[in-house]
């Protein structure tokens, strides 16, 4: 008898490490998966159902599976075939598990941001279909605000365009197993995952619509939809109802504008971190949702940052710098106990990145170093071990901006910056995040790149809160952006003031140094707004800095247009309004950029009085005290004149109107703007007898403004100051139509506007490196008749160029008509360099101190001194030295015997900290000697001059030497840059790591940060042993007296001269 075999049921033990899908597709254009387990280790107890299949559940949830023997040595051991079976439904059947409020078995829950967000996005298409914008700071959950608005709005079909390949992949993994939204509390644990398709190609025909059909989200990169042919986008649009932008702010243009109108009927969301795309254009669509980055940081979203920032100009030692300063935050970090943390060191495209990589190799051969960018092959190998932290630094380029978390990254050193500067600091934001066993991250960038402090100062203009986030400034600038983070943390908005018209909050401003002046007891800052019309103005949210008394606030002026007969149509113009109280003087100043603003109403309305403006003869005192005074636009009254009674005048015309006006031929003053050198510093004043005073083309931060405005004041309330006879006393200038005879040119230099700003300036040359302008040379080689030649010599490479008097504007520029220079810095595009010349011709110093510069001869009249002082000569025995040889070197071979190696022993001797040879092609002094004490730091800069006989009475061994003192003026109102010239020169050229003949680059770096708390001075010297003092002619005292009296007035420092006996 045959016994049948008992088909009972049994039990099986499994386990796993594999992802375990419901769906799981590969297709041509890309991956269909709907996750039941995501990948872990797992144990399963598996019940045998028939044939292959069993029964399984696992964490409340149960399925069907079939299972296979393992072979070989893994025989014994069950693994599950394909996909499993569900059992527990669709997800879209069970929203009303949904829970925003929920809270997790852990207790987390939603933040705050992705709360309001998703709240904000309801409310929003309750009531329009516009696109809309959410800004959440990186670190407060975008990921996590797209999946639960995907569930809240019962989102038929979810499509996500993402920027990256990388965020790409990372997003479908959260929305494959719905992120953290279980931890959190807001749907149960059983809670059936979607099914998502990764688009990995452009969807080519109508037959992969039924594919994406399938899916209850889909995530792509823009340029996969945007390149489908037209008619599998006329099918496409029919299936998507939810359209998700991540990162919106890498959205170009073009692939923004074809899913926008592709996709008009779904609703549009933009998630950024940003309000602008890389290209610097607004994010388009309606901002519903902006969560503040202080309220992030409030809700622990990452820790602070600290900015470090290093000031190197030298093209080749900048990255070193950088470099050096992240390996030391890095080192400082690891002596602390944080072992785990790792440097990012960002560059700005892939070569520069592979430059960096061999460099950071050679420069830390102890480290353990990675160079990633898009084009790196093995790519998601790389990624891998970087979380496996196998590598201390990570070079890269982009790729690894967004979708990337790793919070041990906590060093950033940025070599290259092309973006805002807010995304990236919110990019290490995101490695900021709390995390047991780490620190607070650095952020190292090179201050002394315009771009970059540009970006810094935009960065601090947000007023999104990075004040707050940025712990600490370290190194270079540190006292200036302390200063001013102080300030912003001061101001705050004021609370008298409810409901703002608009949301533009600016916690930095930059106000035109120019105000009108009120006297008045008592002010009511609430009152201000009483002063507008709010059918024409909207009216920001007013800041109030109580301890500086600054309130300032912004309008929105809104007027018909007048090319159309409609109510609709508007202009729209931004202003700015600051008003400061002076309760000691009781003086009210009022800065403003509305031209036509009612300025005296905004006063009487604040102060309950009549408005008391100062006005009239006594605005202009504000030029009082002005050495070298030039009256550059001069605005003139002309009362009897009824068809011409204004006229602004500049140039020649400035001096023969003034003489008119002197000579009482029924002109009055109207406005002026003069410059000229006040303190010893660059000044230039514009006053008006309606009672604006202003600072042409200058602007600066609250703090400055308020400065400004007191000293105005005070002048201008001065009643010891005669305003006539300051006009009087100003420079004469005649316009020449040729120069004069047989002129002797002392010294040429840049334009004198120039001088606040000089060392701001680059000179670029197409496709090649820029240099400082600062740092180039302008001499004049000949000048007679009509014509005036000059040289401009850079480092490598001379530029010759004329000026030739006549014309419509008085001179032409002739030789640089196919000039591949431009000046950078001086306007918001380069500026050829021919044009740069036109604008800003190059100033001639003569030899009894007037200027002529371009076709203007300024005549500054009689100097104030009519000799030198007898103490400011001193004679030297100069002992051993051949009056012939002025250099210590010649072509890099050293000299005995020359001027300069005795008046460098000499300054030796005398106790100078630092002593620097910087001779040769743009030296900005021979000898450069720097003396240091706790009460203040002089800098002595000497110009040497050899003798081609024996030591006499030649007035023209003091010509040039003379001129070079003059040239080097404008380093004493800047002695950071001085200092940095020497860092440069020292690190150049054939004196490299020649030129400090006493001291060295640790001294100079003694020296700058002395700077921030000790008084400086300056002298500057011209050494000449071919002169004897006792043999002076009258020719050569006036001569120097001359020079004496220009240099004590331009920079009030009095000149030493060091003669023979």
């Amino acid at each position: 008898m045959t016994q049948k075999t008992l088909d009972l049921p049994y039990e099986i033990q499994l386990q796993t490490t594999d992802a375990i899908y419901y769906r799981h597709e590969k297709r041509k254009i890309g991956v269909m998966s709907q996750l039941a387990f995501e990948k872990a280790k797992r144990s399963f107890n598996a019940i045998h159902d028939k044939d292959d299949s069993f029964n399984i559940t696992h964490e409340g949830i149960s399925f069907k599976a079939e299972l296979e023997k393992g072979r070989g040595k893994n025989k014994r051991k069950y693994k599950i075939k394909g996909c499993v079976k569900s059992s527990i439904g669709d997800y879209k059947e069970r929203y009303h598990q949904v829970n925003i409020n929920g809270v997790g078995d852990s207790g987390f829950e939603l933040r705050p941001a992705q709360k309001g967000a998703i709240y904000a996005l309801l409310s929003h298409w309750s009531v329009s279909d516009e696109i809309s914008t959410i800004v959440l700071p990186t670190g407060t959950g975008k990921t996590e605000t797209m999946l639960v608005t995907t569930l809240a709005d019962k989102a038929q079909r979810t499509l996500v365009i993402v920027p990256t390949v990388e965020l790409k992949l990372q997003i479908a993994e959260k929305f494959e197993n719905w992120g953290i939204l279980r931890k959190l509390g807001v749907i149960p644990k059983d809670f059936p995952n979607p099914t998502t398709i990764i688009l990995n190609k452009t969807i080519s025909d109508e037959g992969s619509i039924s594919f994406l059909e399938s899916a209850d989200v889909i995530v792509s990169t823009p340029a996969l939809i945007a390149r489908a042919p037209k008619e599998v986008k006329e099918k496409l649009k029919n299936i998507i109802t939810h359209v998700f932008f991540d990162e919106a702010h890498h959205v170009t243009a073009s692939e923004w504008e074809e899913i926008k109108i592709l996709l008009n009927k779904s609703k549009v969301v933009q998630f950024t971190a940003t309000p602008y795309r890389n290209d610097r254009k607004p994010i388009e669509g309606k901002m519903v949702y902006n969560y503040p980055l202080s309220k992030a940081l409030e809700d622990e979203c990452f820790s602070k940052i600290s900015l470090v920032t290093v000031d190197e100009r030298h093209p080749k030692k900048k990255d070193k710098a950088i470099a050096d300063a992240a390996m030391a935050r890095l080192k400082q970090d690891r002596e602390k106990g944080w072992k785990d943390h790792c440097m990012m060191v960002r560059a700005e495209k892939k070569l520069p990145a592979e430059k960096l990589y061999h460099s950071y190799k050679k420069w830390f051969p102890d480290e353990k170093i990675v160079l990633i960018h898009s084009n790196t092959k093995g790519r998601k190998q790389i990624i891998e071990q970087i979380k496996k932290r196998e590598f201390d630094i990570i070079v890269c380029v982009g790729m690894l901006k967004e979708g990337f978390d790793f919070p041990e990254f906590k060093i950033a050193a940025v070599h290259g910056i092309h973006k805002s500067l807010s995304v990236l600091l919110q990019f290490i934001g995101r490695f900021t995040r709390p995390k047991e066993g780490l620190g607070d991250a650095s952020f190292v960038v090179n201050y002394a790149e315009e771009k970059m402090s540009v970006e810094l100062e935009n960065l601090f203009q947000e007023g999104s809160g990075w004040e707050k986030v940025i712990s600490e400034i370290a190194d270079a600038k540190k006292a200036e952006a302390e200063s001013l983070l102080a300030f912003l943390q001061g101001c705050k908005p004021f609370s008298g003031f409810d409901s703002p018209d608009i949301e533009l909050n600016p916690r930095l401003v930059y106000p035109a140094l120019s105000c009108m002046s009120y006297r008045c007891k008592k002010v009511d800052w609430a009152l201000f707004k009483n002063a507008f019309n709010l059918k024409k103005y909207a009216l920001s949210q007013p800041y109030i800095n109580q301890e500086e008394n600054i309130f300032y606030f912004t309008t929105q002026k809104r007027e018909k247009v007048k090319w159309a007969r409609t109510d609709a149509l508007k202009d729209q113009t931004w202003n700015l309004v600051v008003l400061h109280h002076d309760t000691k003087t009781e003086m009210l100043y009022v800065g403003y950029s509305e031209k036509r603003m009612d300025v005296d109403y905004l006063v009487e309305k604040i102060t309950k009085a009549e408005p008391n403006l100062l006005k009239g003869d006594c605005v202009f005192r504000s030029f009082d005290s002005i050495k070298r005074l030039s009256i550059v636009h001069a605005g003139i009254f002309k009362p009897a004149n009824q068809l011409h009674r204004y006229s602004r005048l500049s140039g020649a015309d400035v001096t023969t109107e003034l003489s008119r006006w002197q000579e009482g031929k029924r002109s009055k003053k109207s406005d002026f703007v003069g410059i000229g050198f006040r303190d010893g510093e660059p000044v230039s004043v514009g006053a008006s007898v309606k009672g604006k005073l202003w600072s042409p083309a200058r602007i600066g931060d609250l703090k400055e403004w308020k400065s400004w405005c007191l000293n105005m004041g005070r002048l201008i309330t001065d009643e010891n100051i005669d305003s006539n006879q300051l006009l009087v006393d100003s420079a004469k200038k005649i316009q020449l139509e040729t120069f004069p005879e047989g002129i002797i040119i002392l010294a040429t230099d840049w334009a004198e506007e120039l001088y606040s700003r000089i060392h701001k300036l680059t000179i670029q040359k197409t496709h090649s490196h820029s240099f400082l302008l600062s740092e180039c040379t302008l001499t004049t080689q000949k000048c007679e008749a009509q014509k005036a030649d000059f040289k401009l010599i850079l480092y490598n490479e001379e530029i010759t160029f004329s000026i030739i008097l006549g014309g419509e504007n008085g001179f032409t520029v002739h030789g640089l008509d196919n000039s591949t220079y431009s000046i950078e810095g001086l306007k918001m595009e380069p500026m050829p360099l021919k044009k740069f010349f036109e604008e800003n011709p190059p100033t001639m110093f003569l030899l009894n101190g007037c200027t002529i510069s371009g076709c203007i001869h300024t005549d500054y009249g009689d100097s104030l001194y009519d000799k030198i002082p007898e103490d400011r000569i001193e004679v030297l025995k100069w002992e051993n030295v051949n009056y012939r040889i002025e250099s210590l070197y010649k072509s890099g071979v050293k000299r005995e015997n020359s001027i300069q190696e005795y008046m460098m022993n000499t300054l030796v001797n005398r106790g100078a900290k630092v002593v620097f040879n910087d001779d040769n092609s743009g030296e900005k002094a021979d000898v450069i000697a720097v003396f240091s004490n706790e009460d203040v730091i002089r800098f002595e800069l000497i110009h040497c001059k050899y003798s081609k006989e024996k030591s006499g009475a030649r007035i023209s061994d003091l010509y040039e030497v003379c001129g070079q003192a003059i040239v080097s003026l404008r380093y004493k109102w800047k002695p950071e840059e001085l200092l940095k010239h020497m860092e440069r020169r020292d690190g150049m050229g054939v004196l490299r790591e020649k030129r400090f003949f006493h001291g060295s680059l640790q001294e100079i770096e003694k020296i700058r940060k002395a700077l921030k708390y000790t008084d400086v001075v300056f002298e500057f010297a011209i050494a000449q042993p071919g002169v004897e003092r006792k043999n002076l002619s009258n020719d050569m005292i006036d001569f120097l007296g001359s020079v004496y009296s220009t240099i004590a007035e331009m920079t009030e420092t009095k000149l030493k001269c060091y003669f023979n006996t």
